[in-house]
């Protein structure tokens, strides 16, 4: 009875034994498994970038100077057309003033409405493919703004290895950023080199 309990107990030992070692010889492998997932994690660990748009617009000098072009064109178009619709107020006045002294035959008075109307339906059209011009220049503007710049982000994220390329300022998701991450300096260098304006 005696070596029954002696044979059970040296085959108890021998099974802890056994599992003892098969469940802390296994550790070497998982601590393995662990390290080679968290040098995986930081590899795979994007590198996020941002860049300030505002900034960016106030120093590429090829944007500011496209701005310029079209805001000097909007002036100069504002002041012909309002040279011209004053000018179409005084020929009304006078017309008025001629139809109320009586120095207008009926038939001259209906000619000069007719021409009258006329002016200023042009005057209307003008105004209205003004617009639509100015409007369809600034939109080529900012599409050529946003090709470029696509283009050199694009540029910098494969030279760079960024992962992601954020806007960050005004109105922008991105409530917080660290200097160190923001790219808008170099950005802006690329960009003026890329389309050079003469200084005046």
């Amino acid at each position: 009875m005696k070596n029954i309990s002696l044979v059970l107990n040296i085959i108890l030992l021998l099974a802890v034994a056994y599992l003892f070692i098969d469940k802390f010889s296994g550790k070497d492998e998982v601590t393995n498994e662990l390290n080679n997932e968290k040098q995986e994690l930081a590899g795979a660990i994007p590198t996020i970038v941002y860049l300030n748009a505002d900034s960016l617009l106030e120093q590429y000098e090829y944007f500011k100077a496209k701005q310029d072009e079209l805001a000097e064109r909007e002036k100069s178009a504002d002041a012909s057309l309002k040279a011209r619709g004053r000018a179409l107020e005084k020929e009304m006045m006078t017309l008025a003033q001629k139809a109320q002294s009586g120095t207008m035959t009926r038939k001259e008075m209906e000619e000069a409405d007719i021409m009258l109307r006329q002016k200023q339906e042009s005057l209307m059209r003008d105004q209205d493919e003004i617009a639509k011009d100015l409007l369809a220049s600034g939109n080529t503007i900012n599409d050529q703004l946003q090709s470029t710049l696509r283009n050199t982000l694009d540029s910098l994220k494969n030279a760079r290895g960024y992962t992601f390329v954020m806007s960050y300022g005004s109105g922008s998701p991105v409530l917080a950023a660290t200097d160190s991450l923001d790219i808008t300096r170099d950005v802006v260098e690329i960009l003026n080199k890329i389309n050079p304006v003469e200084k005046k």
